[in-house]
């Protein structure tokens, strides 16, 4: 009599929205197979991806749509019947720079050249000036594709830290809702949006990791993006605290004596790994960045408030919510 041993069959792991390491390569396997199969297949074939995706085609899609209406599809001149594809191109990318847009794109090729301009920080038309580089010059171009990589990577990161935060069933609900926002229009536009998108899920990302380091660095990156990037500082000031020894003694013994227990809180227990004890360095991070846009502002044309006036040209003050 001969006994037949079966091998258990293997669950496969559950999506839990973080990407999984790719499968190990087979040998001979088609170049499509071997991408598939790479890390960069994974992460186009990911659903934060497929849903940007699919929102950038729908926004072409309005855009050609509304080159086709204002009569820029034309033929080329001499024969009739060809399209004018080179103009076609320029068209489609000149219909998304509009209002603020110009300032950018002004600030990349001509740098700061009116204190008004302070307003608009420095980080968004840098890069874009950098992308315009390998693009001989196509200033609108290298902002649209700054934007689209940033939309493309806040997508990635918003998802990231919601389905660590919430479930992957949760994470995919709620970028749906990202993206059918009336407003995200915006990080599509050659428009600082989506670089302080991104650099503001990473923020809270990497806060919420215990990387406070690599929270400040980012945040810094959003002060450089938006003058609203010095609120990058509640998200990061929350985490130390909650995460702070120190204060975590204090609360407890404060609760104990308010309430006369004889333990501690339990809502208190449920506390993550503490933060280094020099963590607190890395709020200084956001403060030193700014300081350093108000000395090149008071370099390049001697007004290290500049943004502030730019901010008023507006009629734009602080003011109670």
């Amino acid at each position: 009599m001969t006994q037949t041993t079966s091998t258990p069959e293997i669950a496969p792991a559950p999506d839990t929205g973080i990407l999984n390491p790719p499968e190990r390569r087979q040998p001979g396997a088609s170049w499509p197979q071997r991408f598939g199969q790479s890390r960069a297949g994974a992460l186009l074939g990911s659903f934060p991806s497929r849903v940007f995706l699919l929102a950038l085609a729908c926004y072409l899609v309005l855009t050609w749509l509304y080159v086709w209406a204002e009569g820029a599809l034309l033929h080329q001149p001499g024969a009739p019947g060809i399209l004018d594809f080179g103009g076609w191109a320029r068209a489609s990318a000149a219909a998304w720079a509009r209002f603020d847009s110009y300032f950018f794109l002004h600030i990349a090729q001509f740098s700061y050249t009116d204190q008004g301009l302070g307003a608009f920080f420095p980080l968004y038309p840098l890069l874009a000036r950098l992308f315009a580089w390998p693009l001989f010059g196509h200033f609108t171009l290298a902002a649209l594709l700054v934007s689209w990589l940033c939309a493309w990577g806040s997508f990635l990161w918003f998802y990231r830290l919601a389905a660590r935060e919430c479930g992957a069933r949760v994470a995919r609900f709620a970028l749906l809702l990202l993206a059918l926002c009336p407003v995200s229009f915006f990080a599509f536009a050659p428009y600082s949006e989506s670089l302080f998108l991104l650099v503001s899920i990473g923020t809270v990302e990497r806060a919420r990791a215990g990387q406070l380091w690599q929270a400040g660095a980012l945040a810094a990156l959003g002060m450089l993006t938006r003058p609203t990037g010095i609120l990058l500082l509640l998200p990061l000031a929350w985490e130390w605290a909650r995460r702070s020894p120190t204060i975590l003694r204090l609360v407890t013994r404060l609760k104990q004596l308010l309430a006369r227990q004889t333990s501690p809180d339990p809502a208190l227990a449920g506390v993550e790994k503490p933060l280094p004890r020099l963590a607190w360095l890395a709020l200084g991070l956001v403060p030193l960045a700014l300081l350093g846009y108000m000395l090149f502002l008071k370099l390049h044309n001697g007004n290290a408030l500049a943004f502030l006036a730019g901010e008023s040209a507006w009629h734009r003050h602080v003011t109670l919510p």
